[in-house]
């Protein structure tokens, strides 16, 4: 492998990772501003009562997250699944990879809204300690 392959390669790590982290931040945006409107809107205006509602919204989205991941397992290992795709047109090495595509599309879900969970924990955390 030449310098520049090498190169390539961690580039498009650094740029997925990039794109990974504004997904991330772009989730725990929207449900801050959720919060933040339903709040308004309900009449909890107290910084303590917002930063309940960005608890219980980020304690949501990381069981939302998890939970995901046993979903998308559990399709994947599915006997009528697995029969359906037997008979498919597909050869050992596709049906391979099409099973593991699917369990990693949930498991790049599971991240996302974990690490969202997390960001609204901590923003809530951050706004009970310095604003309550």
């Amino acid at each position: 492998m030449g310098n520049d392959e090498g190169m390539e390669v961690e580039g498009s790590r650094f740029q997925a990772i990039l794109r990974l982290a504004g997904i991330i931040a772009l989730a725990a945006l929207g449900l801050v501003v959720m919060v933040v409107a339903v709040c308004w809107f309900a009449g909890w205006r107290m910084a303590s009562q917002i930063s309940s509602g960005l608890t219980w919204v980020g304690a949501a989205a990381i069981v939302i997250g998890v939970l995901s991941v046993f979903g998308g397992w559990g399709v994947a290992r599915d006997p009528q699944y697995m029969y359906a795709q037997s008979v498919s047109h597909q050869d050992m090495s596709d049906r391979t990879r099409q099973g593991l595509g699917d369990s990693l599309r949930s498991y790049n879900f599971a991240i996302v809204a974990t690490a969202a969970g997390l960001l609204c924990l901590a923003i809530g955390a951050l706004i009970g300690t310095f604003f309550a």
